[in-house]
């Protein structure tokens, strides 16, 4: 089992606000602050989601699709 299915595996039965706490940890290293990861997290519309930022995602129960998501980002298939 890789980490990333872990992490993701792993924010599924958290309820969003533990899981928002799991993703920003994971997605704050990819910013210049913490401030910067908080701002992308709750205002930022994600492509593909209807447009719903990653904390509407979370609240719906869908933070694997955040984590999905940033993983993409990672790959290079999200610009």
């Amino acid at each position: 089992m890789t980490e990333k299915f872990r992490r993701r595996s792993g924010v599924k039965n958290l309820n969003p606000e533990e899981a928002g706490r799991v993703i920003l940890s994971i997605i704050e290293p990819r910013f210049a602050s913490a401030e910067a990861a908080y701002a992308w997290f709750h205002s930022k519309p994600l492509p593909g989601f209807s447009d719903l930022t990653a904390v509407q995602l979370v609240a719906e129960g869908r933070s694997e699709a955040v984590l999905e998501y940033v993983e993409a980002i990672d790959m290079g298939i999200h610009a």
